[in-house]
């Protein structure tokens, strides 16, 4: 899996249903990215009692962050929701 990085447009569908790409304000960009600062995330599926899940990592500064993040969920997916959803929970 590859690092991924938020886009500046978003893709709505005219009044044909056509979809077309429009630049996403700066209100929208700055609310996602929280001020520009945090634009990078990785996705990944995997499986969990024989179904499909697909996961959606925080948001990351730097690439180089991101990607460390990944392999860490990439060597042990269990553990690392595990953490997460600890983390969550009791803070």
């Amino acid at each position: 899996m590859s690092v991924i990085q938020i886009k500046k447009y978003k893709t709505i569908k005219d009044e044909n249903g056509n979809k077309i790409q429009i630049a996403k304000t700066k209100d929208e960009w700055n609310k996602e990215t929280r001020g520009g600062t945090m634009t990078w995330y990785f996705a990944t599926r995997y499986i969990l009692n024989n179904k499909n899940k697909l996961y959606k990592s925080k948001l990351f500064a730097l690439k180089r962050e991101d990607e460390e993040q990944e392999r860490i969920f990439l060597n042990d997916p269990i553990n690392t929701l595990k953490r997460i959803v600890y983390v969550l929970k009791y803070k």
